[in-house]
C-alpha cells in the first residue's frame, strides 16, 4: 500500500481568507462561530481539534463553501483546487458505477491501467476495481476516494477524520503521503501518529472561536485529561467541586 499524491503548482498566497465569520445553524440556535479571521495557504498544516459538537466539522464546511456564513466571507483564489474527504463525499460515491470507470470519467485522459494500478497503489483489491461501488466495504470506497483525490492534485487537502476506515498499513501510507504532500493539509483528527507526522499546527475549536495551540498534541491531551477530571469531580457525588460546596 503505497499513498501518493501529486505535487501541485504553486499559486500565490493568500489562497484562502476567512474574514469576521459568525455562523450559527438557525436563527434561534446559539452561535457556533464568531467573528473568527484567519488565512490559509499552501503551506499550511492545521489539524482542528476541540470536544465533540464544538463544530469542527463546521469549520471545515465553512472555509470549503459546503456551508454559507450569515455574516462575514470567505475568499479564496479563483485558481485554487480543493480536495475534500469526508465521510459525506464517501457516501455520494455512485453506487452503480465501478471504481475504474468512475475515474476514467471524471479524469478522461487518464488510461483505464493508470486508473486500475492507482486504485492498487491505495490497496484496493484488484477484484474490486471493477465491482458497483455499492458493493464495496466502507474502506474500500475510502480507498476509491483518496484516488480521486490524488488525481485531483489539490492546492489544498481537507481532511476530516481520514483514517476512520483504515487499517494500520494505510493509516501509516497516509501519514507518509502527508509528509511529502507539497500542499496545505487541514485535518480533522484524533490521531496521534497523523498530527505528529503531517507537523500540523493545532487550532482549538472552544467557546465560538478557533485559537492556536502553541504547546504540542501531548500537551494538548494532558489539558483534556486535567478537563474531564475537572468535570467528573462535579458530577460524581461525594467528589470533587460537589464535596466542596456541600460542606
Amino acid at each position: 500500500v503505497t499513498f501518493t499524491f501529486q505535487s501541485v503548482d504553486l499559486i500565490n498566497p493568500p489562497i484562502i481568507q476567512v474574514r469576521d465569520v459568525s455562523f450559527r445553524y438557525k436563527e434561534n440556535l446559539p452561535w457556533l462561530f464568531k467573528n473568527l479571521s484567519f488565512g490559509l495557504d499552501m503551506s499550511s498544516r492545521v489539524c482542528i481539534v476541540g470536544p465533540n459538537g464544538s463544530g469542527k466539522s463546521t469549520l471545515l464546511k465553512l472555509i470549503t463553501s459546503d456551508l454559507t456564513a450569515p455574516e462575514g466571507m470567505v475568499i479564496r483564489n479563483p485558481r485554487l483546487r480543493l480536495g475534500v474527504y469526508n465521510q459525506h463525499f464517501v457516501d455520494k460515491l455512485p453506487m452503480e458505477e465501478d471504481p475504474v470507470t468512475y475515474l476514467r470519467r471524471l479524469f478522461n485522459e487518464e488510461t483505464y491501467q493508470t486508473c486500475r494500478n492507482l486504485l492498487g497503489k491505495f490497496g484496493l483489491e484488484g477484484h474490486a476495481h471493477t465491482i458497483p461501488i455499492r458493493d464495496l466495504s466502507g474502506g474500500q470506497k475510502a480507498r476509491v476516494v483518496f484516488a480521486e483525490l490524488s488525481l485531483m492534485a489539490p492546492h489544498i487537502l481537507f481532511l476530516d477524520e481520514p483514517t476512520n476506515n483504515l487499517d494500520i498499513e494505510s493509516i501509516d501510507a497516509l501519514c507518509i503521503a502527508m509528509r511529502e504532500y507539497t500542499g496545505g493539509v487541514i485535518l480533522v483528527s484524533h490521531d496521534a501518529r497523523l498530527i505528529e507526522t503531517t507537523n500540523c499546527q493545532l487550532w482549538v475549536v472552544e467557546d465560538q472561536n478557533v485559537t492556536p495551540w502553541t504547546e504540542g498534541f501531548d500537551h494538548y491531551r494532558e489539558h483534556l485529561l486535567k478537563k474531564l477530571e475537572e468535570q467528573l469531580s462535579v458530577i460524581i457525588p461525594g467528589g470533587g467541586e460537589r464535596e466542596k460546596k456541600s460542606s
